[in-house]
């Protein structure tokens, strides 16, 4: 735990201390193998991401469903810039049947992959999916934190916003200025505080990007 709490700081190099005191306890642990490729590629030291990546594919049980996750999750990050690799991901993945709500992370990779594709509808179905399922099991912060993943991909977001016509809302008088916040309040109804800053600048504690400070209103 302290090492994914350094990560989260951007203590790289602690976090990687930390798993390498774990791995000479423990050689076995695959988890924290993952972790370990997790961080170098954080770093961007994708040279040690990949080694770490190939001995995290060794220690793997191929019937741990949470595991396989874990795996498309690294294999996603360190190819996700050759097309032929993504579809080799997304064929497997597909292959997973029933995604529960204890698996939105594979949701959301799959979701990442589409967009990478430029497959935007796919993409949107998977949006769509990741969110229902988080309301209904009460996974929202899961599911908003999910989200703000994904706020980079603008070429995506500019295709939800003319699909569900959002063009035609005018939501300035409530702070909302940006396509993913548009997005967010018009088809999921969320409303985040961090618009207010928008309205009154003496709120700019509340960062847009910071979905820790960002409340949730529904």
């Amino acid at each position: 735990k302290r090492a994914i709490a350094y990560c989260i700081v951007q203590e790289y190099d602690k976090a990687l201390s930390d798993l390498n005191i774990i791995i000479q306890l423990d050689p076995l642990n695959s988890l924290a193998y993952y972790l370990k490729s997790l961080t170098y590629y954080m770093k961007n030291d994708i040279n040690n991401a990949k080694i770490l990546f190939k001995k995290y594919i060794a220690l793997t049980n191929s019937d741990n469903r949470l595991a396989k996750i874990q795996l498309f999750h690294l294999e996603y990050l360190l190819n996700k810039n050759s097309s032929k690799d993504l579809n080799n991901i997304l064929t497997k993945i597909n292959q997973i049947s029933n995604i529960s709500e204890n698996e939105l992370l594979l949701l959301l990779i799959r979701c990442k992959i589409h967009i990478e594709l430029n497959k935007y509808y796919e993409a949107k179905v998977d949006l769509d999916i990741l969110f229902n399922l988080s309301i209904k099991y009460e996974y929202c912060y899961e599911a908003i934190s999910y989200l703000h993943l994904l706020q980079k991909h603008s070429d995506f977001w500019s295709y939800l916003y003319e699909t569900c016509e959002i063009d035609k809302c005018d939501y300035t008088k409530f702070g909302i200025a940006d396509e993913f916040s548009k997005y967010m309040y018009k088809e999921k109804k969320v409303y985040f505080i961090s618009n207010l800053t928008n309205l009154n600048s003496e709120l700019c504690q509340f960062q847009q990007n910071d979905i820790s400070r960002a409340g949730i209103i529904f």
